[in-house]
């Protein structure tokens, strides 16, 4: 997905958060999606957004120890 690789090298991070969403909407079974979607989110300075993504993200896909240390680092930061 194009959308993928390209939001990382934007500068705005609002527009970025809003077309993830948008094709989240349509794959919301996509863990690294929810990873990406938290990495904006922690990147806008949006914690419990990002902490939130980062749950979903981890249901789905729950042996990710990079993405749960993320998320205890997060946790922390809140």
């Amino acid at each position: 997905n194009i959308l993928v690789i390209s939001y990382i090298a934007s500068e705005n991070l609002a527009k970025d958060i809003a077309l993830l969403k948008e094709s989240l909407s349509k794959r919301p079974y996509d863990a690294e999606m929810h990873f990406k979607l938290s990495n904006l989110y922690n990147r806008n300075d949006q914690i419990d957004e990002a902490v939130e993504q980062l749950e979903k993200g981890l249901q789905l896909d729950p042996n990710n120890r990079s993405q749960r240390s993320i998320l205890e680092y997060l946790r922390e930061k809140r």
